[in-house]
């Protein structure tokens, strides 16, 4: 093992086997001995060798000008260090400067086609982000594909009233009981989060044939801070208020003090607006795996999605309806696998009816998707989202009493 401290012939040992390494095509190795000569002398050959090394190994221009920066502090105004100079300064200028360059024009021009789809997405231009992906509508249909959908925008600041809001207290019918979590082994039962509460009529004015009640008023709970279900549906609810004309402010129940270390007990209040939207199939949907079977074609999707319907690391998506935006697998399946583990005292609940048994993944609908959201201060895991999902034929008697939820995070 080699001594410590500033050691020139450590340094020059170092330096030595970093070069023997990238002979024998051992680039790791390289790059760490080189690490490890920098740290006992500091050398502007080391860091003009090493920034080789690494335009070698395909690293990032801005990584790799920053050893060509370090060195040429290095140099010394004399002869001893003029021709690394030289060498580090057309690296700079013939290598580097064109590869950052080269990195900001892809840049730009994703930024340019994003903003393109996006328009076309609003514009309902199909056939326009077909040709912008390199697609062809031979291999995918994107028109008959597409769902409409309502974007939810959360903004800071909530207006009274009765209304659609994320966080805050719900409001509900006289006799409301707080939903709770049920665990065989707890004593006491732990109260479910309130999410949001989205205004029917609200909604009906921007979607009037969104197959939602025109009325009334859906309110969504969950233990979503703990981000696992495990096959419970006590650890969710949703609530149909079919009038507000009765409704009030709800009662925080006393055993909330602490959640989320809000000072209210719950996640800050916030109006919302909506937006009509066209969603498409998520890329690793099972739907779109059975349409679209070159990896190539799946990957122009992806970013024509990407463009289409906002980045989904950037861009939170909360969504009422439409198509889910995928984290892991497909959503669908994972409703039907927690369906069969749900223990008898849901079962019966959620039982599928005998007619419906055939094709139980597409019986499945999104009914709402909750993003994590800096500005709404809902964090589900790393990045995650939850997915509020209801069969069709629930949805179509009212039924949200069998809505089944899922989360995903990377």
């Amino acid at each position: 093992m080699l001594g410590e401290g500033n050691n020139p012939e450590d340094a020059t040992k170092l330096f030595n086997r970093a070069i023997e390494r990238i002979e024998s095509g051992q680039l790791a190795d390289a790059e760490r001995y080189f690490g490890l000569s920098i740290y006992y002398e500091p050398r502007p050959i080391t860091y003009l060798e090493r920034a080789k090394l690494l335009l070698l190994m395909k690293r990032s221009p801005h990584r790799v000008l920053d050893d060509v920066q370090e060195g040429l502090k290095l140099c010394l105004d004399n002869n001893e260090h003029k021709q690394v100079r030289l060498d580090l300064l057309s690296l700079k200028s013939n290598t580097i400067e064109p590869l950052l360059a080269a990195e900001q024009l892809k840049i730009s021009k994703d930024k340019h086609r994003k903003a393109n789809l996006k328009a076309m997405a609003q514009a309902g231009d199909f056939k326009g982000a077909l040709a912008s992906a390199g697609l062809s509508d031979s291999i995918v249909d994107l028109q008959a594909l597409s769902l409409p959908a309502l974007r939810i925008k959360p903004r800071k600041q909530f207006d009274s009233g009765i209304r659609s809001k994320f966080g805050g207290i719900p409001d509900v019918p006289a006799g409301f009981i707080w939903p709770k979590e049920e665990e065989e082994e707890e004593e006491e039962s732990t109260p479910l989060e309130f999410l949001c509460q989205l205004d029917l009529a609200e909604i009906a004015k921007v979607w009037s044939d969104s197959n939602l009640p025109s009325a009334g008023l859906l309110s969504f709970f969950a233990a979503a801070s703990e981000f696992s279900f495990g096959g419970n549906p006590s650890f969710w609810k949703v609530f149909y208020f079919d009038s507000k004309s009765s409704l009030k402010r709800a009662k925080r129940p006393s055993s909330a003090s602490t959640w989320n270390n809000f000072p209210n007990g719950t996640f800050p209040a916030c109006s919302v607006d909506f937006e009509l939207i066209h969603t498409l199939p998520d890329p690793y949907s099972n739907r779109m795996h059975a349409i679209i079977t070159q990896e190539e074609d799946r990957e122009k999707y992806q970013e024509l999605i990407m463009g289409w319907q906002g980045d989904a690391l950037e861009d939170p998506t909360h969504q009422l309806l439409g198509h889910p935006q995928l984290i892991q697998q497909d959503v669908f399946d994972e409703c039907n696998e927690q369906v069969e583990q749900f223990d008898s005292r849901f079962s019966k609940q959620f039982a599928k009816p005998s007619q419906h048994l055939q094709d139980s993944v597409n019986d499945w609908l999104l009914l709402l998707q909750i993003d994590s959201d800096d500005q709404a201060e809902f964090f589900w895991g790393d990045s995650g989202k939850l997915y509020f999902c209801i069969r069709r034929g629930d949805l179509a008697a009212r039924n949200f009493d069998r809505v089944v939820l899922c989360g995903q995070c990377f």
